[in-house]
């Protein structure tokens, strides 16, 4: 009878601080922000394809990138599909990729992550002539530089925002793992990392 007695009360117990966890939800915030593979693809899909005039000869379009997540290097990589036409003289048609990696950062001033340090792996054209090889190696490296640096994965919502602000938090270490990001929260005042 003892036995069933305390059991009881440990049970109502356990329920009542339930109903207070409960209670204070409301207010409560997060350690980290989770953002999964499929928010940062839609992100970038905004921003693409992309089309320009390369060396006032080529039209070039680059393709929304294929996001390849790399939590071992705590780094992103994409693949970018690029099409270039010789607009001015033959109308001929070059296919490629170029491939790229880059780690991420917080803009504070419209609260998005960006892709920051863009490297360029691996860029080609096929069947480019010979005399514009070395140029195209270069135009590789002004796609990332010019259209995929500073590139927005995430923007986050103003409810987010305003959560956090009430909360005196902020984003700080962003984390890739192998379904997304997992963005840190810390207090205001603490040291940028």
């Amino acid at each position: 009878m003892h036995a069933f007695s305390f059991q009881r009360r440990l049970v109502l117990g356990a329920a009542a601080a339930g109903g207070l966890v409960a209670a204070g939800c409301a207010s409560w915030v997060p350690d980290s922000i989770e953002v999964s593979r499929d928010q940062l693809s839609a992100a970038l899909a905004r921003h693409f394809p992309y089309t320009t005039r390369w060396m006032g000869i080529f039209d070039t379009t680059v393709a929304m990138p294929r996001l390849k997540l790399l939590p071992d290097l705590q780094r992103v990589g994409a693949e970018v599909d690029v099409t270039t036409r010789e607009a001015l003289l033959s109308d001929r048609t070059y296919r490629g990729s170029l491939s790229i990696d880059s780690t991420l950062r917080f803009e504070p001033h419209d609260n998005t992550l960006r892709l920051a340090d863009v490297q360029v792996e691996r860029f080609g054209l096929e069947g480019l002539p010979f005399a514009f090889q070395s140029q195209a190696v270069r135009f590789g490296v002004v796609i990332a530089q010019q259209w995929l640096e500073g590139a927005v994965v995430h923007t986050l919502d103003e409810s987010a925002i305003d959560r956090m602000q009430r909360a005196g938090v902020r984003p700080g270490e962003i984390r890739i793992t192998d379904d997304g990001l997992r963005v840190a929260l810390v207090p205001v005042n603490a040291p940028s990392s």
